[in-house]
């Protein structure tokens, strides 16, 4: 072998390895983009959430006829200020509850947690104001979402704990 043919495969062996090297950092800067990416998405997440939130407690929790007005044209039912304090309470644990299962089924969220949190919603739903506002509010949030809460009151139903 000529030292022509030596410094070629060496030229060679050099080129893969950094071909190699230059395709793991792709891979990582693509699971770092993706890591980012999801976490980006959570934080957006959380200010919707948050917003939504603090807009329906600031303006409708001290106005009762701010709030009748809303859940009036939602498609709600109206009664007294305290029931309808009621219902603007179950709204915003459900969109906590959507949220929750949202990171859970992207997988941000291990299944011991989201276990812990249904057992909040399974509990919650047993509270009448929650099933009551649930049958007009379903159409308000994610069908994952929506076919767990389905779910939940079936099951209610089928123990003998009608919730409505």
């Amino acid at each position: 072998m000529s030292l022509a043919d030596a410094v070629q495969i060496v030229t060679i062996v050099a080129f893969a390895t950094g071909l190699y090297v230059s395709l793991m950092q792709g891979r990582q800067m693509i699971r770092q983009t993706r890591a980012m990416s999801d976490q980006l998405f959570d934080h957006v997440a959380d200010w919707i959430v948050q917003i939504h939130t603090e807009q329906r407690t600031s303006f409708f929790l001290q106005d009762d006829e701010l709030l009748a007005w809303h859940l009036e044209s939602r498609g709600y039912h109206s009664t007294t200020p305290i029931e309808n304090k009621q219902r603007l309470y179950a709204l915003v644990k459900f969109d906590t509850h959507e949220s929750v299962h949202l990171r859970y089924k992207r997988g941000a969220i291990g299944k011991p947690l989201w276990l812990a949190w249904r057992q909040v919603l399974v509990t919650d739903m047993t509270v009448p104001v929650f099933s009551d506002v649930w049958e007009n509010g379903r159409k308000f949030y994610e069908e994952s979402f929506g076919r767990e809460v389905d779910a939940i009151l079936a099951a209610q139903r089928d123990e003998g704990g009608e919730t409505s």
